[in-house]
């Protein structure tokens, strides 16, 4: 490597240099592995990939959202025949028939150049009012309506909502950034308080592989303990803070209460595998449990063609799901039985224009049939219109048990008028005793009539 005089010689660089960078590559390949070795790291990698794949699936709206003037109607409505004698809806009854007698439009406004936004909801139940609810952003001051408490706007005071969104920053800018904040806070306290990373051989693909496992185990203090963590962290955020104080008044201050997610002996456990030097994702479980039994949904990535989903209980597959991708919007699926026997398909096609959804599965003298339909039936400059039909048909030994068509018109537009009046709006810390109940249980009254028996069976 050296001359006959002691120095180096050109060779010797071209070595020496070689093995430096050889060097400078291992260094970085260990970084590199070790990152992706990372429990976080892989915890927030699924997260965000279960995030992107729904964002793939949503229909786009985001020409007309992302600007920040603009007009959205949307009228919704339901028929519904159905077989009210049969024991496979006994539960369901009131609530399809419900779905049957509602009429719905929302409206939603937003005018940015006068600092205004009008979020308005009626509902009208076999032509009677049901529902006429209405909120309000007007000179940097909340207000809602209720027509149950009273004929009058009520005044919730202070409201920044449009100091979080200017020419620059639209609404979902605001919601990507906190869904970003939120994935990077669950990843952190999930991967150092709430999960455990082991190495194991597990089936998968007909055979077995060695995987690296991230076990998630959770009941329900430790669920309300990381929703905790993780508003705390929203909150000692700037901006995050910023957006959600001024989207919902009080954020800042409002303490978080204890909720019941589990029972006290089920648990919830959410396990993750990945395979090789690279952390590749290969397997996905949910399993729910209790003192009877143990539920699990079960995904398994092949390749970037295929998958599997299973439902299973006690130990038993109840049905299987063959997964085809096609494109990151397209995919198809056969649905296997217990007995492995092909019982249905479930297809998905998404283009810029149009969604459809089919689902038909027939097992056992039984059939549903669904049919999903998204519409963008004309769009010019500055405006366009779309039309939702879900179509739901359950059959029995031939017998129809249910058919439900339901239609939502959406027109949106990018032009924005509110003329809502609030001079004789009072201030909400004046309401009566009797006025704040009422505010109080309006909707779970209104959930509790809408769904009837199925209401009761789910909070018994």
């Amino acid at each position: 490597m050296t001359d006959n005089h002691g120095k180096i010689s050109t060779k010797g660089i071209i070595i020496l240099l070689s093995l430096f960078l050889i060097a400078i590559l291992f260094i970085f390949l260990g970084i590199y592995f070790s990152y992706r070795n990372n429990t976080k790291t892989i915890i927030e990698e699924t997260l965000n990939t279960m995030n992107n794949t729904i964002y793939n699936l949503k229909s786009s709206k985001e020409n007309i959202i992302q600007d920040n003037n603009f007009t959205i109607k949307s009228s919704v409505n339901s028929d519904v025949k159905l077989d009210e004698a049969n024991e496979d809806i006994k539960d369901y009854k009131d609530f399809f028939n419900n779905l049957s007698m509602i009429d719905t439009n929302i409206e939603i406004v937003q005018d940015n150049d006068n600092n205004k936004m009008l979020f308005s909801i009626n509902s009208k139940k076999n032509n009677e009012d049901y529902i006429n609810f209405k909120y309000l952003i007007k000179d940097s001051t909340g207000y809602y309506y209720n027509s149950n408490i009273t004929n009058k706007y009520i005044n919730t005071g202070n409201n920044n909502y449009f100091e979080t969104i200017n020419d620059n920053t639209t609404t979902n800018d605001n919601i990507k950034y906190l869904e970003k904040h939120i994935i990077t806070s669950l990843s952190n306290y999930l991967s150092e308080s709430y999960s455990k990373t082991t190495q194991e051989e597990v089936d998968y693909n007909n055979g077995y592989i060695n995987t690296t496992k991230v076990s998630i185990e959770l009941n329900n203090k430790k669920i309300n303990s990381l929703y905790k963590d993780v508003v705390k962290d929203l909150k000692s955020d700037e901006k995050a803070l910023f957006i959600l104080d001024n989207y919902f008044e009080g954020f800042k201050d409002k303490k978080i209460k204890n909720k019941k997610y589990l029972e006290k002996d089920e648990s919830l456990t959410i396990n993750i595998y990945t395979t090789g030097i690279t952390n590749r994702f290969i397997k996905l479980e949910i399993i729910k449990k209790d003192n009877k039994e143990e539920k699990v949904i079960n995904y398994e990535k092949i390749d970037n063609n295929l998958s599997y989903l299973y439902l299973i209980s006690n130990n038993n597959i109840k049905y299987k799901l063959e997964i085809n991708k096609i494109n990151d919007t397209n995919y198809n699926a056969n649905v296997f039985n217990s007995n492995n026997n092909n019982i249905g398909t479930i297809l998905l096609n998404k283009t810029a224009k149009e969604t459809i959804i089919d689902v038909s599965i027939n097992e056992k003298d039984k059939r549903l049939d669904i049919d999903y339909k998204y519409n963008l039936i004309k769009k010019t400059k500055g405006r366009f219109n779309e039309e939702i039909r879900l179509d739901i048909k359950y059959l029995n030994k031939n017998n129809n048990i249910l058919t439900l068509s339901t239609k939502i018109d959406n027109k949106y537009s990018k032009e924005a008028s509110i003329k809502e009046d609030t001079t004789e709006s009072i201030l909400e810390k004046t309401l009566t005793e009797e006025q704040v109940e009422k505010k109080k249980n309006f909707f779970e009254n209104k959930l509790k009539d809408i769904l009837g028996g199925l209401y009761e069976k789910e909070n018994k």
